[in-house]
């Protein structure tokens, strides 16, 4: 009795399964180049950020308690206004209709009523917000902490197309921008060198060589610090953290980075030292679907014995063919032969005499 296995494998599946390999490209010449900074001074600013954070440690567990209470309250009232809406515009549809009213008109008045309730609940969660925040002290520090950093890719994209675009005038500057290149796809964080050169060059002006100037820089940090930083500012993310000049709370690093991070360039810009760019390998990180040893070794016995019977196949054909033609040779070479011996028949075979000729 033969026993099945069972087994999630399918054909279907095994189609799909794919195995991860890299590809070499040489890599552009208007590529952007991050600053070298060494392992130990990465490590040092993430540590001094986390740090400074860590001590109002109390004050965001606070805050966060007293925030979630209150939106538990305001998702209550939120709920409980919805069924209100609900239970008013019914009303309100079976007054209209009795008073004959159109379709058309009742559900446009009632829409517009509507709007109106909404704006009006809306105004009243963010004074109660803005009680809450007058009232707590721990929410209000933590606002005003978070006031001075900018988190995420797109809030810090945001504010350095401010930078660039209005230059000295830009209310909200950034004095320090940490990416963490270690823990996201470097497509997604590649244009924040170009925006961060265009920034400095519209608030400060071209950086000059060798020189301490103040202003924004720009650092990328090793895998693991996203983690770090995120569970410090408690976000669930911080891929990129943004500190904004004049921080108080981040006073001390920020005197410390001018001299010992360099000044974000980009050399095709018009920044930096002028000679020929070195070549550069990329690599390309892709997939690829996964073979078998067998099936591939299968494959090229395969191809191999096509092309053997191909040979063996116009080998047979030739030999076909010879034979053909030995054929074709022989039955004209019989055909030739008959019309004599047919004559040569004749005149052997003499006819037989008729009775009582002879006599």
């Amino acid at each position: 009795m033969s026993v099945v296995s069972k087994s999630s494998a399918t054909v279907r599946k095994k189609a799909h399964d794919r195995r991860t390999v890299f590809k070499h490209a040489l890599e552009k010449p208007y590529a952007t180049s991050w600053p070298e900074v060494d392992g130990d001074m990465q490590s040092a600013i993430v540590s001094d950020i986390c740090a400074t954070l860590s001590a109002h440690e109390e004050t965001f567990q606070r805050a966060k308690h007293a925030i979630k209470k209150e939106q538990d309250c305001a998702r209550s009232a939120a709920k409980r206004a919805s069924q209100l809406d609900k239970k008013w515009s019914k009303d309100q549809r079976a007054q209209l209709v009795k008073d004959g009213k159109l379709q058309k008109d009742i559900e446009q008045q009632i829409r517009s009523a509507l709007e109106e309730r909404r704006k009006a609940r809306d105004k009243s969660i963010r004074s109660r917000r803005d009680e809450l925040e007058a009232k707590n002290e721990h929410v209000r520090q933590m606002r005003e902490i978070l006031e001075q950093v900018v988190v995420g890719i797109n809030k810090n994209t945001r504010v350095l197309e401010r930078m660039a675009a209005e230059g000295e005038g830009c209310t909200c500057k950034l004095g320090l921008v940490v990416v963490c290149r270690g823990d996201v796809d470097i497509q997604l964080v590649s244009h924040l060198q170009g925006l961060a050169h265009a920034a400095f060059v519209a608030v400060e002006g071209e950086p000059a060589a060798d020189t301490d100037i103040a202003g924004l820089r720009m650092v990328g940090v090793g895998k693991g610090s996203e983690k770090q930083l995120a569970l410090a500012i408690h976000q669930p993310r911080a891929s990129v953290l943004g500190i904004k000049a004049g921080s108080e709370l981040f006073k001390d690093l920020l005197a410390k980075v001018p001299k010992t991070l360099p000044p974000p360039v980009l050399a095709w810009v018009g920044g930096g030292e002028r000679g020929l760019v070195k070549m550069a390998v990329r690599e390309i990180r892709t997939t690829a679907p996964i073979l078998n040893r067998g099936t591939k070794n299968k494959r090229e016995e395969t191809s191999d014995e096509g092309k053997q019977e191909t040979k063996d196949a116009k080998k047979r054909r030739l030999t076909k063919k010879k034979k053909q033609l030995q054929k074709k040779k022989k039955q004209l070479q019989k055909k030739k032969r008959k019309p004599a011996r047919l004559k040569a028949e004749k005149t052997t075979s003499a006819p037989k005499p008729k009775e009582g000729e002879g006599k």
